[in-house]
């Protein structure tokens, strides 16, 4: 039926988009190593000193994939009380860097979240602190900040509901929404 053929249609663009997200996040990360330290200072090695970016191509990304990326771009998430990003994360968001360089347009909102323990006021600081992280990143691969915003929801907009580090976990998040 209709329906069915839909559904189908929508399960295929899903498994498709996560297996080119996948592959994506894979090919940036073969050449170019990235360390962060306790502070959350990256030190990366030469080959993005010299300007290249793990061998990885933005004209790799078609027109389609990146809409499809930009309909659906990933969560960033962290462990308890941290902002820093990891290596894994800083190749995740180095994909998101090449489809927003290639859609010049795209504004995103870049939301930080944190899990329920703490104070509201040390939560709302320290979401800041994880958009912060996240926008600089995607500033320093080149996306102009002035197309990304930061903004902290501390705990108030958990993703999950409950206690227990299951729970918690989702909730320690930044959330990458495109605002236009």
């Amino acid at each position: 039926s209709k329906g069915e053929n839909n559904m189908t249609k929508k399960v295929l663009h899903t498994l498709t988009l996560s297996l080119l997200m996948g592959l994506l996040v894979t090919a940036c990360g073969k050449k170019n190593s990235t360390t962060v330290s306790e502070a959350g200072d990256a030190n990366t090695s030469s080959n993005a000193a010299a300007g290249e970016n793990g061998g990885f191509d933005s004209s790799d990304i078609s027109d389609e994939d990146a809409k499809a990326i930009l309909s659906n771009l990933p969560t960033v998430y962290f462990d308890f009380d941290q902002y820093a990003l990891t290596s894994a994360q800083r190749n995740q968001l180095k994909t998101i860097a090449e489809v927003l360089k290639k859609n010049s347009t795209v504004k995103v909102s870049i939301q930080g979240h944190c899990d329920e323990r703490g104070s509201s006021e040390y939560n709302l600081a320290l979401g800041d602190k994880r958009a912060q992280s996240v926008l600089e990143y995607l500033g320093d691969l080149g996306v102009s900040e002035q197309r990304l915003e930061g903004v902290s929801f501390g705990e108030e907009r958990p993703a999950a509901n409950g206690d227990g580090e299951s729970v918690w976990s989702r909730n320690r998040r930044a959330e990458l929404v495109v605002i236009n």
